[in-house]
């Protein structure tokens, strides 16, 4: 998921590295309340928050951690009002990125007709409080993530398409879309750890918390697109699997250091198919359509496998069904007439390429049901023989 995201021009890989520096800095900051760490904690929160809008989800991680950190302190270590001014020193510098990252626009946002706040789902208590929401282009970013969260997106899973989601997507997702030798390395770090968790230390128990509460808060997100919004958790769980297997000897050792060099061998042997990667519980990339898609396995990225696919098969123009950017078909030089599934039931001889996130619509079951493909560009692209 990391390599197939993490290079990519968007806000995943950067959000993961900076919640993971934010939970990492709270975490020293709740060991050792004072004013440094209080606002090194703050500024790490504010550059999270101003990468990836998702890190409102530290809110109840920090929660868990504060009670983790001073439930194990002694009682005389407590100071409760310092720790509370502390807590205010946080959201100071947390508050002065946002103010720092959005200047100078800082005007309140225009009111919104009601129809449109309807359309767009926005929060009654972003108009209540339109005046003093500061600056307004992040609470407007806040109210239409919370808007799309409580409203959902067409999401596909095993067949089936839904705008409500399901509670389980997730877990489906990282079971069928992680390395079998990661899941492994989880589930054995886990059972190390809970056979000596009370003697373990805050650090070594943090990620695990944190990963927990951040996939539980996941999965009551209706919008279900893509494993990619797990890629926190992946980085918690790196950070607690290795605490826990690090100090292993003997079998242990072994064991670990065989699923490591799996896992290695995996990654370099699903290049360059990385967005596309499926484990072989779900039988690989090829069948990850029947699965899981958008994000998941299809984002239009196999448009330059299809040029040269088309150019080596002396195939002049297609008709195409294509699921990203049109600019980038245009780019590539490929000619090609747009179709629709009403209308490409009576097209002419030809060829057909359709990607796999339009072809698994409800509206080409007929395709999918009376043809089979002829070929495969990359894992995305599904090519047919049309017409008469």
């Amino acid at each position: 998921v990391a390599l197939a995201h993490g290079h990519i021009v968007q806000t995943d890989g950067g959000g993961t590295l900076t919640i993971l520096a934010s939970i990492w800095s709270f975490t020293h900051f709740v060991q050792h309340p004072r004013l440094r760490t209080a606002m090194i904690a703050g500024l790490a929160f504010g550059l999270a928050l101003t990468t990836k809008l998702s890190a409102l989800l530290l809110l109840p991680t920090f929660v868990a951690i504060a009670v983790l950190v001073r439930w194990k302190l002694a009682a005389e270590q407590r100071r409760t009002l310092q720790f509370t001014r502390l807590i205010l020193v946080m959201a100071a510098c947390t508050w002065a990125i946002i103010l720092i990252v959005y200047a100078p626009h800082w005007s309140p946002a225009p009111p919104l007709e009601p129809a449109q706040a309807a359309w767009l789902n926005v929060p009654l208590w972003f108009e209540d409080f339109r005046l003093i929401l500061i600056p307004p282009d992040f609470f407007k970013a806040v109210a239409l993530l919370i808007g799309s969260a409580g409203a959902g997106h067409d999401g596909y899973l095993l067949g089936q398409w839904s705008p409500e989601g399901w509670w389980y997507y997730y877990p489906i997702a990282f079971a069928l879309k992680t390395p079998i030798a990661f899941l492994a390395l989880t589930a054995g770090a886990f059972i190390v750890l809970l056979r000596q968790a009370r003697t373990r230390g805050v650090e070594q128990l943090v990620p695990w918390i944190a990963a927990a509460i951040f996939f539980a808060l996941a999965m009551h997100n209706k919008m279900n697109i893509g494993i990619r919004h797990l890629l926190p958790v992946y980085g918690l769980l790196s950070v607690g699997m290795a605490s826990q297997l690090a100090p292993l000897r003997g079998a242990g050792r072994v064991a670990t250091l065989v699923l490591i060099v799996w896992l290695a061998a995996v990654s370099i042997c699903a290049y360059p198919f990385y967005i596309e990667y499926f484990n072989e519980f779900a039988g690989g990339a090829r069948n990850g359509y029947k699965y899981l898609l958008d994000s998941n396995l299809d984002w239009g990225q196999d448009v330059k496998r299809l040029q040269k696919y088309l150019s080596d098969h002396h195939v002049e123009r297609c008709y195409l069904s294509y699921f990203g950017v049109e600019k980038a078909v245009t780019y590539y030089g490929i000619q090609y007439t747009t179709v629709e599934a009403t209308e490409a039931h009576n097209l002419p001889q030809g060829t057909l390429v359709i990607s796999a996130m339009n072809l698994m619509q409800p509206e080409w079951s007929w395709l999918r049901e009376q043809h089979q493909p002829i070929d495969r560009v990359g894992y995305t692209l599904f090519v047919y023989r049309i017409g008469d």
